[in-house]
């Protein structure tokens, strides 16, 4: 998965988008087992969010989750933020401003 820069494209962020869409249903088909890779990925993704692990729990502002639970919290948050700076970028290229 991709962090995306404030400058992406939309092909850049179309691409995230659905790989975070991808990753999201995969977490809500609450797997039983996660691959060490996929633990990885989370815990790497957490961790470049701002979310901090402490007693088994991954912690943020006043938000006190389990991993999973702290992943989905945090594609919802990357997901739509996303989209709406693709949205934002459409608008602008309609309107001809500048990206």
């Amino acid at each position: 998965m991709k962090i995306i820069r404030p400058k992406s494209t939309p092909s850049e962020l179309e691409h995230a988008i659905e790989s975070k869409r991808a990753l999201l249903a995969y977490l809500r088909s609450k797997p039983k087992h996660l691959t060490i890779e996929s633990y990885v990925c989370l815990t790497g993704l957490l961790r470049k969010a701002g979310w901090h692990l402490k007693d088994d729990h991954w912690r943020k502002g006043h938000l006190c989750l389990a991993t999973l639970a702290a992943s989905e919290t945090e594609l919802n948050r990357q997901i739509a933020i996303e989209k709406d700076r693709l949205l934002r970028q459409t608008v602008k290229s309609y309107r001809g401003e500048p990206g």
